[in-house]
């Protein structure tokens, strides 16, 4: 696949931690970095592949230090976000590099959502299937630009891989609410759409959480969990390939949380698979 050039608004969360080598003097080594990546599970060990196929090997201790610190269950498939470092002194990480071992892991969060494949689109009046998912409150945004100390950033939904999308969803909520949203993306099978297309529809479920005071981008430096959501399209049913046109349908408002207002729209987005290189 080509290089996929993933947002690094994960920069914004080094800032906290990840340039203290450079602040350490010349004669220090480490080397810190951060990683959008895929959770390989095999044969008893676990490591991290980012969209390029490039192999990231944590520590067996640092990563049981993340599932007890951080409660991070890595699960085969899965997308994670996780910042890391290494010695330079015994290993350089160069254009032709193919992994980096021995890696201390400092942070690591899951970035799975839900996808739902649900045989019937309902009618008006008509009740949903048990697997479909209501959606409570609109979101802002899928795309959009923020402003940081390295420049302005834009960000739109993307394919982190042949069946992995990756979406930056900018939302309303408060600080008590960190854990409170829920996102899925739900499939209705019997939806008539034009071939080699999938469409889905974004469902925001924000729980108790109806604070407007901040968004999920005002909590994006500390917890990339709020802001970035995967959904692996590979459990749809029906194949997906490189020619597949994928819909994406939200409501959005920038104003308010409420489905009903004047100010709620609805909005498409489209993305395409790429082919694998």
């Amino acid at each position: 696949m080509k290089q996929v050039k993933i947002l690094m608004l994960a920069l914004v969360v080094l800032m906290g931690v990840g340039f203290t080598s450079c602040m350490n003097g010349e004669n220090d080594t480490t080397v810190r970095e951060d990683a959008f990546v895929k959770v390989v599970s095999y044969m008893g060990s676990t490591w991290f592949e980012d969209a390029n196929g490039f192999r990231y090997y944590p520590t067996d201790a640092s990563l049981a230090a993340m599932k007890t610190q951080m409660g991070f269950e890595p699960v085969n498939g899965g997308m994670a976000y996780v910042i890391y470092q290494y010695d330079s002194a015994t290993q350089t990480k160069t254009a032709t590099s193919t992994s980096l071992k021995d890696l201390q892991l400092l942070y690591a969060t899951k970035l799975d959502a839900t996808v739902e494949s649900v045989q019937h689109k309902p009618e008006e009046g008509e009740e949903p299937l048990s697997n479909d998912s209501i959606a409570k409150a609109p979101i802002r945004g899928l795309e959009g630009t923020i402003s940081t100390s390295y420049g302005n950033i834009t960000y739109k939904p993307i394919m982190f891989d042949e069946s992995t999308l990756l979406l930056q969803i900018d939302y309303f909520m408060g600080p008590e609410g960190l854990l409170s949203h829920y996102f899925t993306l739900v499939h209705y099978r019997d939806e008539s759409v034009d071939e080699n297309t999938i469409k889905l529809y974004l469902r925001h479920n924000n729980g108790k959480d109806t604070s407007t005071s901040y968004t999920s981008v005002n909590y994006l430096n500390q917890y990339p969990f709020v802001f970035y959501k995967a959904f692996n399209l590979g459990k749809l049913d029906g194949s997906i390939n490189e020619n597949t046109k994928i819909i994406i349908e939200v409501q959005e408002n920038n104003t308010n949380i409420d489905l009903e207002s004047e100010q709620t729209k609805t909005k498409t987005y489209t993305v395409q698979i790429k082919a694998k290189e």
